[in-house]
């Protein structure tokens, strides 16, 4: 699995993977996909959550296709900076 992408994640990867291949135990799963047995484990555990508290990570949880690259994100927050500084330097 990716490691960039958050457990929350992972586990709704998991979940289609495992829909996918109803037949297959945890174990099998975890070797089929890299992983620790302990770890699907540990991601499946999400389905003990309240529904409720699910539907909250499904609204705040973006998908990693979505998501800005750091790399972008430091460019932006830089620019930002830059900006600050200059309308400082403006104003002073």
């Amino acid at each position: 699995m990716q490691s960039v992408l958050i457990d929350y994640e992972k586990y709704v990867g998991l979940k289609r993977f495992q829909q996918k291949h109803a037949n297959l135990k945890q174990a099998e799963i975890a070797g089929r996909i890299g992983i620790s047995q302990s770890y699907v484990s540990l991601l499946l555990s999400y389905d003990r959550l309240p529904n409720a508290a699910r539907a909250v990570l499904e609204a705040n949880v973006v998908c990693s296709c979505h998501r800005v690259r750091p790399a972008n994100l430091i460019a932006e927050r830089n620019a930002s900076a830059s900006s600050a500084v200059s309308s400082a330097n403006m104003e002073a």
